[in-house]
């Protein structure tokens, strides 16, 4: 009976004849492998789709058990799907999604250990369910790191696999950095208090700078049109009547070059900076930000971009010349979807909406939106709060209902089926979300995602954990891809 050679294949795969290697694929699914070229390419197909859309049930149900794992870098033995489900991030990381999922069949090679897809990270094989092998199954039977001898991922791979970071906490102050090491530092009111933040945004490369935008939320209405705001640190004057733009309720004003760097410069060395709202010599209002924790966050900042000790750096500066190179972003093909207008048809079969008793969710709070292929993107309330809804999504047509899941690279969440507040934008290419964390909407988590053809994909993620006045605009942008 064939079983998966665990690790070793991969070193196996390098030693494939070259009659394998010369043939086309079909041929060599014929002559090496015995089987049918048809139902290998179907099962190819269906797997690399599954792993698009981050579906362990599918990967698990492809899989040979029990199959040889490296988790965390040791091996493991996975005994079943449950198993495998639950591991699924470690055991089809990144890098190994990357390498497999968007591979032409006609590149795989073939040898007498089955399909090998990338660099070795997958193999596929028949497996033999009796003694005289009269009946086998088409199944997973390796997945595994990359060797040594593999190439490195191309730009497009390794944009894929670069995981969404964490933000963090210094004190008062907040930092992120996205999978571009595009970086966003957040200094607040102490423990939350007042009203005004200045957040400091820089890009990766070794030209960019940093800008610092002061915010001021106004307690006097109406603002007079020719306010201007005063900056100190520790009541030395920093910067005197820097012009006011207009950004919803709030005022804001901006530094750059030279400015940013006497105000970053300045709050290294300070406690607190003063933001004062003036009218001529008139004041209008006083508010203060702390500056605890403001080194940690800029340096947490210089070490992301890898800039500590270059002269460019923002915390910790050195003789090194200025680096700084940004990651690549993922590029998804993005699809049009629309909104159907009310009245909405009737709920598929196979879908049933919970009580308004069991979620607390107002009448008529269903979404339907119809996706390119004429299947639809049902969306129902699980849950209602006071400012939040929560939302779970089936694509209907053609079968049964599929569950949509809304997963971030890198990111195991057992509520990546939910969106909360969820809308589709003006222009139909967008599908995004919005988790307030209290009513005022100064913290949670805001995402966006575009169809594919076959998955949901984030292009845009971000969140604030800490309720500290910042707007939405404003939060640590975490994850970011473009559209094609």
């Amino acid at each position: 009976m064939r079983r998966a050679a665990g690790i070793v294949l991969v070193l196996l795969g390098l030693m494939t004849e070259a009659s394998a290697q010369d043939a086309t694929f079909d041929q060599a699914i014929v002559a090496v492998q015995g089987g049918d070229p048809a139902a290998y390419r179907r099962f190819i197909g269906t797997f690399q789709a599954a792993v698009r859309r981050h579906d362990a049930q599918a990967v698990a149900a492809m899989v040979d058990y029990p199959l040889g794992a490296t988790i965390d870098g040791r091996e493991r033995t996975i005994a079943n799907a449950d198993a495998f489900v639950a591991a699924y991030d470690r055991i089809v990381t990144l890098p190994i999604a990357a390498a497999v999922q968007d591979e032409a069949i006609e590149a795989m090679m073939v040898n007498d250990q089955g399909v090998m897809l990338g660099q070795g990270e997958v193999w596929i094989s028949g497996v033999c369910r009796d003694d005289a092998c009269a009946r086998s199954d088409i199944r997973v039977i390796a997945i595994q790191p990359r060797s040594d001898l593999s190439p490195p991922l191309d730009p497009a791979q390794q944009a894929l696999a670069i995981p969404v970071q964490p933000s963090k906490a210094f004190k008062d102050w907040f930092a992120g950095c996205d999978n571009t090491r595009s970086c966003v530092a957040i200094g607040t009111g102490a423990d939350g208090g007042g009203n005004a933040y200045v957040r400091v945004a820089r890009g990766a490369d070794a030209a960019d700078a940093a800008t610092a935008v002061v915010t001021l939320l106004p307690q006097s209405d109406p603002v007079p049109a020719s306010a201007t705001v005063s900056l100190s640190v520790d009541g030395r004057p920093l910067a005197q009547a820097v012009p006011l733009a207009v950004a919803g309720d709030a005022r804001t004003a901006t530094l750059t070059g030279a400015d940013a760097e006497r105000l970053i410069a300045a709050m290294l060395r300070g406690h607190a900076l003063q933001v004062a709202l003036e009218d001529g010599d008139a004041s209008v209002q006083a508010e203060s930000v702390s500056l605890a924790g403001s080194a940690a966050a800029l340096l947490y900042l210089d070490d992301r971009q890898g800039r500590v000790g270059t002269a460019a750096a923002l915390a910790k500066r050195g003789p090194a010349p200025a680096s700084g190179v940004p990651d690549p972003a993922p590029v998804y093909p993005a699809l049009a979807m629309k909104a159907l207008p009310p009245p909405l048809p009737a709920l598929p079969e196979g879908l049933e909406r919970p009580s308004r008793d069991e979620t607390g969710c107002p009448d008529d709070t269903d979404l339907a939106i119809a996706l390119p292929d004429g299947r639809t993107l049902w969306g129902l309330c699980a849950s209602s709060g006071a400012y939040n809804m929560f939302y779970r999504f089936w694509i209907t047509g053609g079968g049964p209902p599929e569950p949509v899941r809304f997963v971030l690279p890198g990111r195991t969440d057992p509520d990546d089926d939910v969106l909360v507040n969820p809308g589709l934008s003006d222009d139909g290419m967008t599908l995004s979300a919005v988790y307030k964390g209290r009513g005022l909407g100064d913290c949670g988590t805001s995402s966006e995602w575009v169809w594919t053809g076959e998955a949901f994909k984030p292009v845009r993620y971000a969140e604030m954990e800490d309720c500290r006045m910042v707007d939405p605009a404003d939060w640590p942008v975490l994850y970011r891809a473009e559209r094609r």
